[in-house]
């Protein structure tokens, strides 16, 4: 690599192909998923655990409301368990922050002169503090890729804090039992390490072996496309996450992975050295991995942009909550916040039309059906540990179906949501009543949004993060020329630009379903620079500098 290749140079052909369409039947009907039964337990057991300790401890009427801590055992679930720790501490600060904001903000709305039950401009503090919460949690959470549930949850326990706070709680009664659920969920989550402590990375080789089988097979067949490259990269990519998360670098696992990743590489056109293991020029084992995690920083201001995913769904989630929360407000419906948690669950986790139109059709059905389920176990009067157990039960059941078959665990949210906030004495058809016409009001504005909103940024989505693709491309280029590809700058920029490649992928694809003739213009342009950017990195796992 003595002197300036270009990216002409490096283009490897691989077949052209579309993005595969939707299945209309799974997207209706729901789709087999893995098994989800260990987080289901543990979700399930970090809310009755908690529950049932508040409850000893001379709280029982609150008991249940340590619900809005435990949310905390739905994230990082297939992390591995040193940085699992880690973000589950920030979720549970998030969490508790949410609380708090909330029942300050309806402090706040009172002191304006808000009142319950009556329509005043200082009531609409309360939406406008859920709905900056909740465009800025959907940013966040999409643009630092925390996984699912995504920044739902922050939005939800804000708005579960400030209806507590008008019903009397004090803030403090409330961030103890939310931290109590909190540290609860992350305790239960963080256990079975005790008996696999490596399990998640186990997990992401076996699944980046397969993936990798896959694309050899086709390799060999003469049928390797474009989509089964990308699948091998993704899953690799992974992989190096893992390892990179669970500190794992120097380690016959990351050797392991090297291996699969020459053999990826040779794939490319680029006949790769075999090389035991990546090491720096002073004989080390690399401290660094070229496909670990992405800088949080860099993360954040490569989401910064007009028509990047995270800035689509912010601005959605935005518009939606704001407008139907205002209208569920002006309508008294007594419970605005239930229309805008309808619109956000909708809307904050992916920018597909057709797939967030059957998510609406699936939280409608679902709310229906959820409201007959809370009346029928409502009429019942469950109480003190016969309740607990009973919403322990729905935590377990719906981390369980909630990736299958989202309509079923709408219905199971709706009745344990309604179940924890829901006091006695309350007219059950008022309630049902009530959040029905607040769903009406969420779903609807959720889909008339994700049909009108942010198609301008969705046309710039595609050829804006080609455009990075190409800057990450020129810039790992400049590094190996001055330094080589094994030095510490070209590692970092050849897990960046791998990172662009993945995320064109998925941009390109969501634009190609959503405005095929927006997208067609430059899908060629798209797969050239894919061949272009996987050819690159093949080269660096054989140019000189690499052992």
């Amino acid at each position: 690599m003595r002197s300036r290749p270009s990216l002409r140079q490096w283009a490897v052909p691989a077949p052209r192909d579309a993005p595969p369409p939707f299945e209309h039947k799974r997207l209706l009907l729901g789709a087999p998923s893995p098994s989800r039964r260990q987080v289901a337990i543990v979700a399930g057991l970090s809310l009755g655990i908690a529950a049932t300790v508040a409850t000893v401890i001379g709280n029982p009427s609150h008991a249940l409301l340590v619900s809005m801590g435990a949310f905390a055992a739905m994230y990082g679930t297939d992390r591995p368990y040193r940085h699992r720790a880690w973000l589950l501490s920030v979720v549970v600060s998030l969490l508790l922050g949410g609380v708090v904001f909330g029942a300050l903000t309806e402090r706040l709305a009172a002191g304006l002169g808000a009142v319950p039950g009556t329509v005043t401009a200082a009531g609409l503090v309360v939406i406008a503090g859920v709905t900056i919460l909740a465009a800025l949690g959907t940013f966040l959470a999409s643009a630092l890729q925390v996984g699912p549930p995504g920044g739902f949850f922050f939005a939800l326990v804000a708005s579960m804090g400030s209806l507590l706070s008008a019903r009397g709680i004090a803030v403090g009664e409330l961030a103890a039992l939310t931290l109590l659920g909190g540290s609860t969920a992350m305790v239960l989550s963080l256990l079975p390490g005790l008996r696999a402590p490596h399990g998640p990375v186990a997990k992401r080789l076996r699944a980046a072996d397969a993936a990798l089988g896959r694309h050899l097979a086709a390799v060999d067949a003469g049928r390797a496309t474009s989509r089964t490259r990308t699948d091998a990269a993704m899953a690799l990519h992974a992989a190096w996450t893992a390892i990179d998360e669970a500190g794992m670098r120097d380690s016959a696992t990351s050797r392991a992975l090297h291996g699969m990743h020459e053999r990826f590489a040779a794939t490319l056109g680029v006949e790769s050295s075999p090389t035991p293991a990546p090491t720096h020029p002073d004989g080390r084992l690399a401290e660094d991995i070229p496909l670990g995690s992405p800088r949080r920083r860099y993360l954040l201001r490569r989401s910064l942009h007009a028509g990047t995913l995270p800035t689509i769904l912010a601005t959605r989630v935005l518009v939606a909550a704001a407008v139907a929360g205002t209208a569920a407000y002006l309508l008294a419906t007594g419970r605005p916040d239930w229309a805008v948690m309808s619109a956000i669950l909708i809307l904050h986790s992916g920018v597909d039309r057709l797939v967030g139109t059957y998510k609406a059709l699936h939280r409608l059905i679902g709310t229906v059906v959820g409201l007959l389920v809370f009346t029928l176990v409502y009429a019942a009067h469950p109480h003190d540990y016969v309740l607990i157990v009973l919403l322990a039960v729905l935590q377990f059941l719906i981390e369980l179906v909630i990736v299958r078959n989202y309509a079923v665990a709408v219905v199971l949210i709706t009745t344990l949501v309604l179940l924890v906030m829901t006091g006695p004495g309350l007219d059950p058809g008022e309630v049902m009543r009530d959040r029905l016409i607040d769903t009406l009001i969420g779903v609807t504005v959720a889909v008339v949004v994700l049909w009108t909103v942010g198609q301008s940024l969705l046309r710039r989505a595609l050829p804006g993060q080609l455009d990075r693709v190409e800057g990450a491309m020129t810039r790992l280029d400049g590094i190996v020329v001055a330094t080589g590809p094994q030095s510490d700058a070209a590692l970092e920029a050849r897990r960046d630009l791998q990172l662009e490649l993945i995320e064109a992928v998925r941009i390109a694809d969501t634009a190609y379903r959503n405005a095929p003739a927006d997208a067609g213009p430059h899908w060629q342009r798209h797969l050239a620079t894919q061949d272009a950017g996987y050819g690159l990195l093949a080269a660096c796992w054989s140019g000189p500098g690499h052992p």
